[in-house]
């Protein structure tokens, strides 16, 4: 579905969109509840974002109908969904 969402937006307002922000949240502390975070009870949190270019490639295509672009597009995701487990892995060092 997370996929499917990412492409949906891109489909219909890929002429007015040229990046993708990518926002990576560590907790080094431990992944807290969301009362902890609505409290105000988290004593560290690590924020990385970065913005990545939409690859004209991937304008005006249809992802439910197109079986080439949705296998390109999901392994461009996979390749943002990879660095952002390595930065992870970087800030746990």
């Amino acid at each position: 579905a997370g996929l499917f969402g990412i492409a949906f937006v891109i489909d219909a307002m890929g002429d007015q969109l040229t990046a993708l922000v990518n926002v990576t949240i560590d907790y080094p502390d431990g992944r807290p509840t969301f009362w902890q975070l609505a409290c105000g009870e988290v004593p560290r949190i690590t924020m990385r974002v970065t913005q990545s270019a939409i690859p004209g490639e991937f304008l005006g295509k249809d992802y439910s109908s197109d079986s080439t672009y949705r296998q390109d597009f999901q392994g461009w995701v996979s390749q943002l969904w990879q660095a952002k487990d390595d930065e992870l892995a970087r800030l746990r060092g």
